[in-house]
């Protein structure tokens, strides 16, 4: 015998199953091992899904809907978070565990009360993305329910994957709008670009043949018509080159100081013979020395397409007249006419880019509405508006605002 000091003395039971007394204590003892083994695997698995609750790249949150006396949810509590929802979202444990979500997040929509107890209540789950203002960021959620009146939520960042593709459908539309304006484009050239040469060919050989007959009766006609449809021709390839280069990206913003009064005088001179051919007056209050720092060829563009326009759309013995008014920020300019003016139908649609269309003038001869395309997009390079107001039968006023300083675009 061995001195144990003060060990307990164990006791050995030699088990013999065929002993009718001994059978229950085996059976008992059995159990206990299974017992004890159970316990050591829970211990293990608990240790491990602890492990793994902690350090998992995703947020969990755990919540208890709250309902009203009459059943109905009307918030959730926080029952327990994982590590990786403190990082995300900034939140500490110990200030959250037990609170409401109207206590932590005041501002909460009932929306989500009544999402999140669907599941709860369900059991039915849900996957969805949501952005957070707060955060500023792009998160996918993933919703399931543990228990009844419980659901928890497990969630990860994807704002780099939703940016993206918010600038591939981004992407995808632009390639949509330019394929729909180079189909347009042709169809411009294809249409209101052959009808001028046409009109061009067919005068020019009724001049040759009136000519060469020497009958020079009506011949100042011909020249008047040739001219004329010559010009139109002229503003309209110019358009179309002045778009296209907008549409390829080729056309800098370069601003200057210049005197806008200045440039308007140029652009009447130019458009006087026309205007004096239709009996048409131009009244030009435009203030003088107003100075604009913005790009001179653009704005060029824009008062030229609107002056061309109010001469096409004026009557014969109408009248047109061109006003500024300037603020301490920015000049407006206003460029009316007393002509046929326009529906609210065809107002509404004047400057979109799907519209390159436009209305018979007094002529009778129908543009592309190109030139107020420009007008919109060479006036949003500066920062400034364009609109149009208008009445039928009582004429149009077309305005755009420019600010005096101009940063380039």
């Amino acid at each position: 015998m061995y001195n144990t000091g003060a060990l307990e003395p164990i006791t050995i039971l030699v088990i013999d199953d065929n002993e009718e007394p001994n059978r229950e204590l085996v059976a008992r003892l059995r159990a206990f091992i299974r017992l004890k083994t159970a316990e050591k695997a829970l211990v293990k698995a608990e240790t491990k899904y602890q492990r793994l609750f902690e350090t998992m790249i995703m947020g969990y949150a755990h919540h208890r809907m709250i309902v009203n006396a009459q059943g109905k949810a009307v918030d959730y509590k926080f029952l327990e978070i994982n590590p990786e929802f403190e990082k995300i979202t900034g939140l500490k444990r110990e200030k959250l565990l037990g609170k409401t979500v109207f206590e932590v997040f005041p501002q909460t929509e009932m929306y989500w009360i009544d999402r999140y107890s669907k599941v709860a209540f369900t059991g039915k789950e849900e996957r969805f993305v949501n952005f957070s203002s707060d955060m500023n960021r792009y998160f996918e959620v993933y919703a399931f329910s543990p228990a009844e009146g419980e659901f928890s939520t497990l969630f990860y960042d994807v704002t780099d994957r939703e940016l993206a593709k918010g600038k591939l459908e981004k992407y995808n539309q632009n390639l949509q709008q330019l394929n729909n304006d180079r189909n347009k484009f042709f169809q411009i050239i294809a249409h209101d670009l052959k009808s001028p040469f046409n009109s061009l060919l067919g005068f020019s050989q009724l001049l040759v043949e009136h000519i060469n007959n020497k009958d020079y009766d009506g011949i100042d006609k011909y020249a008047k018509a040739i001219e004329k449809t010559s010009r139109q021709s002229y503003e309209l390839v110019i358009n179309l080159l002045e778009w296209a280069r907008t549409q390829t990206g080729r056309i800098d913003f370069s601003p200057e100081l210049f005197e806008l009064s200045d440039l308007v005088n140029k652009i009447l001179l130019l458009f006087d013979p026309i205007a004096k051919d239709k009996s048409i007056g131009i009244k030009n209050t435009m203030a003088q020395k107003t100075i604009l720092f913005a790009d001179k060829p653009m704005i060029n563009v824009v008062l030229r397409n609107l002056i061309s326009n109010a001469i096409r759309f004026t009557p014969s013995g109408g009248e047109i007249a061109i006003a500024d008014e300037s603020t301490k920020d920015a000049v407006t300019v206003k460029v009316s006419d007393s002509g046929v003016g326009m529906t609210n139908d065809r107002l509404e649609k004047l400057f979109l880019s799907d519209n390159i269309d436009s209305a018979p003038d007094t002529n009778n001869q129908k543009g592309t509405g190109l030139g107020l395309i420009l007008c919109r997009e060479f006036v949003d390079r500066h920062g400034g508006r364009i609109w149009a107001e208008s009445e039928v039968g009582k004429g149009s006023a077309f305005c755009f605002t420019l600010p005096y300083n101009t940063e380039k675009a």
